[in-house]
């Protein structure tokens, strides 16, 4: 039975990759041109269908050495990769927002709630 790697430090910063259910990607990663940064693909015209996405945000998991990787380090076109890490940044930033938004929200709904009930009970 394969154990699939964990990246604690992954999820914390960028998160599980949160699909709805039934969803599969319309392109897989070897179809956009990514190889394993580690398993040096023989052929590099061909694809390495050997990534998969991650079950991280921005990262790709290779089923060969078993390891997660950003995605931008297996872009081998330098310029690509950067615009790879530089996309991943700003998505990581806009889910951490949405979580602290999300926090924030329930916080006021609860003062709200707390505040209703106290001018209930006061009169």
């Amino acid at each position: 039975m394969l154990i699939y790697s964990k990246n604690k430090q992954a999820e914390i910063v960028v998160g599980k990759r949160s699909l709805p259910p039934n969803t599969v990607p319309f392109d897989q990663p070897a179809e956009l041109g990514y190889h394993c940064p580690v398993c040096k693909y023989d052929n590099k015209d061909l694809e390495d269908e050997r990534l998969n996405w991650g079950e991280y945000n921005s990262f790709l998991w290779c089923e060969v050495c078993n390891k997660d990787y950003p995605s931008a380090l297996c872009m081998p076109d330098i310029d690509r990769a950067i615009e790879v890490y530089l996309i991943s940044i700003e998505d990581a930033i806009e889910i951490k927002k949405q979580k602290i938004e999300l926090i924030l929200d329930n916080k006021m709904d609860e003062i709200r709630n707390s505040s209703e009930k106290y001018i209930k009970a006061h009169p």
